[in-house]
């Protein structure tokens, strides 16, 4: 046996190799990437070793060999955290994951920078965790949001749209930019965050209802007017026929905000019990009758529809 195979044999035991042994494996590009696979695993008990430290910042490629538990060593021991970020960024490019994301921003002296960096190693591949540190650990939280936006563009899922929301001091920016990136792919639960979100929901329904146009379903409706402060002008906005036409579909939970601060909430409940007659339950009764003017007046008009006199309790008129 050469001495070579005898380092071959220690590399495929994970053994640590003096600077002496190691300096002999440099050149052998197969041997090394088996020697830090090794070398990623047992950490725990051997630490780097400048030498190793040395060739690895030299030669960033090998940064990909090495897990989150074990990059945080070159970040937290430099003197320079930021070039070392780059360097692994470069290296892991799309397979960085959010716990390297978290690492690396949060020993940054410029996160910013670095998560700049982030995003277009990433691309459309960031997850809702990855956008959550990027939106934690930069200043420039708009310039981040735009960047993830643009990134994932009609890709971003209400998760994302959670985070990006959440996180940032100013949502009310950052809802737009979402709206105009996916336009009328706006899902239900996007609308249900970007109006839980919003400072001004009407004027972001306004947005929504113009960006989906036609394509607007029942489900988004129902998030529409039940987050409005004036819903009879979103009502209007939507096509009253449109509105008429999906009430039967309506959860009457959501449509309490509909009924309490609408300028006519009586036509609206006539509407309603129209569209859902007899399938009206206890609790939709309920809704219908709290927010009427004229409870009399609604409670026949539930009574004409088919609903027993007996379903509608004394102590709501």
């Amino acid at each position: 046996m050469t001495y070579y195979d005898l380092l071959k044999q220690y590399v495929s035991v994970g053994k640590l190799l003096s600077e002496y042994q190691f300096d002999k494996i440099k050149n052998d590009g197969q041997l090394l990437n088996s020697y830090f696979y090794a070398r990623n695993k047992t950490l725990g008990y051997y630490s780097l070793k400048e030498y190793e430290v040395d060739f690895i910042e030299a030669n960033p490629k090998y940064f990909s060999r090495f897990d989150q538990n074990n990059l945080i060593y070159f970040i937290e021991y430099s003197s320079n955290p930021d070039e070392i970020a780059k360097m692994i960024i470069n290296a892991k490019g799309d397979k960085l994951d959010s716990n390297n994301i978290k690492t690396l921003l949060s020993y940054s002296k410029n996160p910013y920078e670095i998560a700049k960096m982030i995003i277009n190693a990433k691309g459309d591949k960031l997850d809702s965790n990855d956008i959550e540190y990027l939106m934690k650990y930069s200043k420039n939280q708009i310039e981040i949001a735009k960047m993830i936006i643009k990134a994932k563009e009609d890709k971003l899922n209400y998760n994302d749209i959670r985070r990006l929301l959440f996180y940032s001091k100013n949502p009310d920016e950052i809802d737009k930019m979402i709206i105009n990136a996916k336009g009328d792919n706006l899902d239900s639960y996007d609308i249900g965050y970007l109006l839980t979100y919003s400072q001004n929901p009407d004027e972001l329904a306004k947005m929504i209802i113009k960006a989906k146009g036609d394509k607007l379903d029942s489900r988004n409706i129902e998030y529409l007017l039940s987050f409005s402060k004036n819903p009879d002008e979103i009502a209007r906005l939507i096509g009253m026929d449109k509105v008429n036409k999906y009430l039967y579909e309506f959860d009457l939970y959501y449509m309490d905000n509909l009924l309490r601060y609408s300028q006519n909430p009586d036509e609206i409940a006539k509407m309603i019990i129209k569209a859902k007659g007899n399938e009206l339950n206890s609790k939709d009764i309920e809704y219908l009758i709290k927010n009427s003017y004229d409870k009399e007046k609604t409670k026949n008009i539930l009574i004409q529809a088919g609903i027993a006199p007996n379903k509608i309790p004394d102590w709501l008129i």
